[in-house]
């Protein structure tokens, strides 16, 4: 059990949405749980702008899918 205000690492880094590869942090799993309840862990922000970083998606694509960009 957790001790009111401690999270287990699991919960810190968001490691219980990760549905493949386990353990792997959100950044870096194939497959994240797409649930929208939000546990005791997470906090609902309101997002108006998402900038992702091409170079980072780029590297994903080509060592999932074997191609050069």
């Amino acid at each position: 059990m957790e001790t009111a205000g401690v999270l287990k690492p699991q919960a810190r880094y968001g490691l219980g949405r990760v549905l493949e590869p386990p353990g792997a942090f959100q950044q870096l799993s194939w497959k994240v749980d797409p649930d929208p309840r939000i546990p005791p862990a997470e906090i609902p922000i309101d997002v108006q702008c998402l900038m992702r970083q091409n170079p980072a998606i780029r590297a994903i694509f080509e060592r999932r899918c074997g191609v050069a960009g």
